[in-house]
């Protein structure tokens, strides 16, 4: 199906979607398959580069430990351990240096406007990934943290930085796919199963940026 959507393409569509294939992702590529069949759309076999600028966007340590300390839906070790973590860290915290170095899973451009997706796997909420990952002061240091919490404080990062953006979970895709149609409005938006974790009521608890919308 995937190679079919590409042969298809023609140049001038006014949706484009940037999406670079792992192989070892198979739950994103069905997913991806599924915008092809949904939607008119070219697909572009490639990664959109971000604009440097929004490297600029800080975390603040105590916004990202409020919603912590508030949250519910973690599970308690990894919260207390995310907890942990995030106290011994900067007060301001910026994700990379390079735009190189932090990107989204796809990036649909329409009319002029980007939006930005995620789908999101199981270890963006077991936060199980161990290795030691690089973050950054705001003067360019590097501190290592868990692969986990890098993972975690980038989600946070794109929903407080970016004013279009979509989380779709795996496990909601899988149960609802029938009865989904995509659409790229303006704000965030996060597609999950009740009950489950999700970053729509992470950012609801204590922080500011909790403004966006979610489906």
């Amino acid at each position: 199906m995937m190679s079919q959507a590409l042969t298809n393409s023609t140049v001038g569509q006014r949706m484009r979607l940037y999406w670079t294939p792992h192989k070892s992702r198979r739950r994103e590529r069905e997913f991806v398959e599924f915008l092809a069949a949904k939607l008119d759309v070219e697909i572009f076999n490639q990664r959109l580069d971000l604009d440097p600028a929004h490297l600029d966007s800080l975390i603040d340590r105590e916004e990202l430990l409020g919603c912590l300390v508030a949250d519910r839906r973690l599970s308690p070790r990894k919260r207390q351990d995310c907890i942990e973590e995030v106290r011994n860290l900067p007060a301001k915290i910026r994700v990379a240096m390079e735009p190189s170095r932090v990107s989204f899973d796809l990036v649909v451009e329409q009319a002029g406007r980007s939006h930005y997706l995620e789908f999101h796997e199981e270890q963006h909420r077991n936060l199980k990934d161990n290795r030691p990952k690089t973050i950054f002061e705001t003067s360019g240091n590097g501190i290592a943290v868990p692969r986990y919490l890098q993972r975690f404080i980038r989600d946070f990062w794109r929903m407080t930085t970016f004013p279009n953006f979509t989380i779709v979970w795996f496990d909601w895709f899988e149960a609802n796919r029938e009865a989904y149609s995509p659409s790229f409005a303006g704000g965030f938006h996060e597609y999950h199963l009740e009950g489950q974790f999700s970053f729509k009521a992470f950012l609801a608890k204590d922080c500011p940026h909790a403004s966006g919308s979610g489906a």
